[in-house]
């Protein structure tokens, strides 16, 4: 569907134009000075197009009472003729077919047979890039968001948790070797061995002063048995308690060796609460790892998605893509592309949302070189889009010239006529 003819009259600068578009031209230069109409060839056609969403507050000519535009479409199934009438009360659509019969419900017919008004291609480069991937998931019909809300959860919890990992250290070999050897072992109670000590030790000291208590008893009795006849009575209440100590018994434990193990319980307790530090340090940091790698995989997860949507997407253009911020192209951002190849991105992207009115409007066309002209031209020739394309320029002598509201030149006409 593209534009073939257009008549506007009192509309902002404009005092009266009528051009007729070859169909084959793709590329339209509407040219002159500047401060002559030339912007108000493109809000003509908006304008019709549009209405009041799209016109500006005062569309009208300075000093007149009406303003007028006339535009006819041509598409494979027919022509529309759109006329649009500004007055100081608002705005009048008509739309007709060739044979004049009016189509009811004008605005929403427009709407559905022009669909979205094709933004400028430059105005995309001119975009801060959350707004570029908004534009691009809008015409591509997929949308993101919520993948990117949970992948940037994802990602801000596995920054914590590996925060929180790194913040329990690492534990060397050599710690984990000597854990091990206490591995699974308990504290001896320092207490109870103590007590057990102290207990032994007096049975211990208790049996030396028995030994002892023998020895004089043996020597009473020598003295006794010089003395048997006198002392019989003595002797025999002698070895009767000689007989009661007899019964006393020394420790069964081997004190010596429960002194050590004294010794060395609390050296070997400290070992074993080490132990059970380094591997509880060492389950903490296993325990965040595995975290951590469940996170990355969801994270990868949500990636592989997004990547599996993509490449089942149609895009304007092969290798482009875009992440949660930025649109990429062959994974550059686009604000790293040459200046060209940004262009024929944007030229794509503009494309892709206006598939059925194949019309572009490019306002800041000075800025564009030759080269880009060109990329301009061939873009359009291969899609077949009409892209009208204003540009200063003082000779006079390319595309639709305009100068004080009127057209002066129509190199596309004469073109189309000879």
């Amino acid at each position: 569907m593209k534009i073939i003819e257009l008549k506007s009259s009192n509309i902002k600068k404009i005092k009266a134009i009528e051009l007729h578009i070859d169909e084959d031209q793709n590329l339209i230069m509407i040219t002159g000075k500047n401060g002559q109409g030339k912007s108000s060839v493109l809000d003509s056609i908006w304008y019709a197009l549009g209405g009041k969403k799209a016109a500006q507050d005062k569309p009208i000519r300075d000093g007149e009472e009406k303003g007028e535009i006339e535009m006819t479409i041509k598409s494979d199934k027919g022509s529309y003729i759109v006329k649009r009438t500004f007055t100081e009360k608002g705005s009048y659509l008509t739309v007709t077919n060739p044979d004049g019969a009016k189509y009811s419900n004008p605005q929403e017919l427009l709407d559905f047979i022009v669909g979205n008004l094709s933004f400028d291609p430059l105005e995309f480069s001119r975009m801060d890039s959350k707004k570029q991937v908004a534009e691009l998931t809008k015409i591509v019909g997929l949308d993101f968001t919520e993948l990117e809300a949970t992948k940037k959860k994802l990602t801000e919890d596995r920054l914590i948790v590996g925060r929180e990992q790194k913040a329990l250290g690492s534990v060397s070999p050599e710690d984990i070797d000597f854990a091990k050897k206490f591995e699974g072992l308990k504290e001896t109670n320092i207490s109870e061995l103590s007590s057990k000590v102290t207990s032994e030790n007096n049975i211990h000291n208790n049996f030396l002063n028995v030994q002892t208590q023998i020895s004089a008893t043996k020597n009473t009795i020598t003295q006794l048995e010089n003395q048997i006849k006198n002392l019989t009575d003595t002797l025999n209440e002698d070895k009767k308690l000689l007989g009661e100590l007899a019964k006393v018994e020394d420790t069964k434990e081997n004190l010596e060796e429960l002194r050590n193990i004294l010794a060395q319980a609390d050296n070997t307790n400290k070992d074993i609460r080490k132990s059970a530090d380094i591997m509880q340090t060492v389950a903490k940091i296993g325990a965040k790892e595995i975290e951590y790698n469940t996170l990355t995989a969801k994270i990868k997860e949500i990636d592989d998605d997004k990547a599996k949507k993509l490449s089942e997407a149609k895009m304007p253009i092969k290798g482009l893509s875009w992440d949660e911020d930025k649109v990429l192209f062959n994974n550059i951002p686009y604000d790293q592309l040459s200046s060209a190849e940004q262009l024929k991105i944007s030229m794509a992207i503009a494309m892709a949302a206006n598939p059925k009115l194949r019309m572009l409007q490019i306002r800041d066309g000075s800025l564009l070189d030759k080269d880009n002209l060109k990329v301009i031209a061939e873009m359009t020739k291969d899609k077949d889009f009409q892209a009208f394309v204003e540009r200063v320029d003082d000779t006079g002598k390319v595309g639709i010239v305009i100068s004080d509201g009127e057209v002066i030149n129509n190199f596309y006409e004469k073109k189309s006529s000879d």
